[in-house]
């Protein structure tokens, strides 16, 4: 009966524990999405970015200007992009996209829902939304 009541216990506790994922591992489907910047530090984005994470682990969007690529470190909710490094075309907004990947170089953190995808890190807070189906 205790190593009955043992299990049980242990089963509850992990129910209650937030989901994770190992980056080495699967990546949940919804992260593989392409989602779009919303929001920057609580205000409307300004540019265009997009963010996704590959079932490899690695990331990939599309910053004002160029694409970019990079890996991770952490196992979800943690988060810490590594290596960043984007194609190199010119365009207007070159400062908008330097800040952009300065931000998402700085992140710590990575949480989602079905909506809404949230980096955050160094006291910044990025919203990215799912597309439209």
């Amino acid at each position: 009966m205790t190593l009955r009541l043992a299990a049980l216990a242990f089963a509850l506790a992990t129910l209650a524990l937030p989901a994770r994922a190992d980056l080495a591992g699967e990546v949940p489907q919804v992260l593989r999405l392409q989602w779009s910047l919303a929001e920057v530090d609580g205000q409307p984005a300004g540019y265009p970015a997009t963010f996704s994470l590959g079932d490899d682990g690695r990331i990939s969007g599309q910053a004002p200007c160029n694409r970019y690529f990079g890996g991770v470190d952490g196992t979800l909710p943690d988060f810490r992009p590594t290596g960043l490094g984007a194609t190199r075309m010119a365009c207007d907004q070159l400062a908008q996209e330097q800040a952009y990947l300065t931000l998402l170089q700085g992140a710590d953190r990575l949480t989602w829902s079905d909506c809404e995808l949230h980096i955050s890190g160094a006291g910044h807070f990025l919203v990215f939304r799912r597309p439209l189906d």
